[in-house]
């Protein structure tokens, strides 16, 4: 059963930055809502939803991960994964490098709005500064891609990492973790073998997962759940 709350005005996280709990107010009483922790048991199919997307974002690479997320218990149903790839034109190409680099981006957002057409928020871990002229370019050209999502969220890299229970976590250990949790959706293997193992291109779709479990943990998130809570009861 769905109440219609009013505007949160208290929100608490532990320490170890796992567990999120909104404090919602009525008429008269408090309101505590489930804890943000991975529910086991999955959700009745009446049970309102809406898709969220992780995206890991590259010049070269855009890995993106969709889930389902349960209004009721704040379950995450991992559906989909996709990635998209692009490549630089060699350098004896007639190709001019800025002409190059926006046919790539294109690329980019046009395979980012046919996967996410049904999402109801991105999730995002941007890259942060360059080592290099070439390396700001692609940093540029990320910020410009995420900045034409409307729904977006923002995640920081340590909060990404988090979820995976290390803060160093390396890309194996990133790509372990998310086949481990989320076994159902089309991690990347090896062509042309029955039981190919898994790529490293992996590790994009694995960032992309991660960037979901941290980002329905972010305050904007969470303000967005209880407001669709609110909704949801006053339509039933």
């Amino acid at each position: 059963m769905f109440v219609k709350c009013q505007p949160i005005i208290k929100r608490v996280i532990s320490q170890d930055k796992v567990v999120a709990i909104i404090l919602l107010h009525t008429k008269g009483f408090t309101v505590k809502l489930p804890s943000t922790k991975p529910v086991i048991k999955k959700p009745p199919e009446d049970d309102p939803y809406f898709h969220v997307c992780g995206l890991d974002i590259s010049l070269s690479n855009l890995g993106m991960a969709k889930f389902r997320y349960y209004l009721t218990d704040g379950y995450l149903e991992a559906c989909d994964a996709r990635l998209v790839t692009t490549q630089a034109e060699p350098k004896k190409s007639k190709v001019r490098k800025n002409s190059d680099d926006l046919n790539r981006c294109r690329s980019l957002i046009q395979g980012l709005e046919e996967f996410t057409l049904d999402c109801r928020f991105l999730f995002i871990e941007l890259p942060v500064g360059s080592q290099s002229a070439r390396a700001m370019a692609s940093y540029g050209a990320c910020c410009g891609i995420a900045a034409s999502i409307k729904a977006l969220i923002l995640v920081m890299p340590l909060e990404v990492k988090a979820v995976t229970g290390k803060n160093l976590a390396s890309k194996d250990a990133m790509i372990a973790w998310g086949v481990k949790l989320f076994p159902d959706i089309p991690w990347l293997k090896e062509r042309g073998k029955k039981d190919g193992h898994l790529v490293k291109a992996n590790e994009h779709i694995a960032d992309a997962c991660a960037a979901v479990k941290a980002g329905v943990l972010t305050e904007p998130f969470l303000n967005a759940v209880a407001y669709a809570k609110g909704s949801y009861s006053a339509c039933a």
